[in-house]
């Protein structure tokens, strides 16, 4: 074990560092699930650990996780995006971070710099297209109908959309109260971590009145008897109505794009739907297809 000395004194034994491997558990239980962070950011970071950073440092103390070992980390992962390799080192700096907040660690072992990513750039649905969207959808079924409106005109991500539930529709206000999401079975706040209400335009007000049912509290049900409809789901809806409306098909139910004010086409010219996502602009980039 080793000790530090100093002049008068006594000698004091130093802590043990211990390894990433060892550090793992604690970081992910009490420095992410105890924060309350999303089961998606949650899921990701485990991912990143289990995938990228314990096969390889994970027997190494971590004040032995220097600039060396990141260095050769990043040239490992040359192949892979600078967006995943950024995702990696995020990751692995807020380990340090986290290690050093609780003197697990004296000080930080590494310095993390992330490499450039370009901007990303996003194609753009011009009005009639959308409208070629929604016509494509209503031939299929009033759902889809509901789904591209919702997405389209109300501002909903496709996690908000899947967890929607009839009560959070106020026709008296025209307003749609937007209030969970949900990703993978896990139900939390939308994103941003707070409740916010969404107008609703005419048609979608009129289709939300015929959507109306008694097989359960959300707005979008299975007819196969599934309980509940899924981001998977909502892609192939999705498929089917670009493959419908002579679109290219993305089967992206949602992506980068945040959806756009409803009457965008009149109020806000300058603004353009995303071809990711009907009737959205773009925002910070998130990650997956359906958040």
């Amino acid at each position: 074990m080793p000790y530090a000395f100093s002049r008068g004194r006594k000698a004091v034994k130093k802590k043990a560092v211990p390894t990433l491997k060892a550090s793992a558990p604690r970081y992910l239980d009490e420095g992410a699930r105890a924060n309350r962070q999303k089961p998606s950011t949650l899921i990701q970071k485990k991912r990143i650990l289990d995938v990228y950073l314990l096969p390889r440092f994970g027997e190494l103390r971590l004040d032995a996780i220097g600039n060396a070992e990141v260095a050769k980390l990043k040239a490992e992962l040359v192949d892979r995006s600078p967006k995943t390799v950024n995702n990696v080192l995020v990751v692995l700096n807020t380990v340090f971070k986290t290690a050093s907040k609780w003197d697990v660690i004296e000080q930080m072992p590494a310095t993390i710099e992330l490499l450039k990513v370009a901007p990303s750039s996003m194609e753009f649905y011009e009005p009639h297209e959308f409208e070629r969207l929604v016509e494509a959808a209503a031939k299929v079924d009033h759902q889809h109908l509901v789904f591209i409106l919702l997405g389209g005109e109300a501002r909903l991500r496709c996690g908000e959309i899947i967890a929607l539930e009839q009560t959070d529709v106020d026709f008296t206000r025209g307003v749609i109260h937007v209030r969970r999401s949900e990703w993978e079975g896990h139900v939390t706040l939308p994103k941003g971590g707070r409740a916010r209400q969404a107008n609703m335009t005419a048609r979608l007000t009129d289709a939300l009145r015929k959507q109306r049912h008694l097989r359960g509290e959300r707005i979008l049900w299975r007819a196969d008897g599934h309980p509940k409809v899924t981001q998977v789901l909502l892609n192939k809806w999705m498929s089917r109505i670009q493959r419908l409306a002579g679109l290219t098909v993305t089967g992206a139910s949602t992506s980068s794009a945040t959806p756009s004010a409803p009457g965008w086409r009149w109020r806000e010219s300058r603004r353009r739907p995303s071809r990711s996502w009907p009737g959205t602009r773009t925002s910070p980039p998130s990650s997956g297809t359906c958040t």
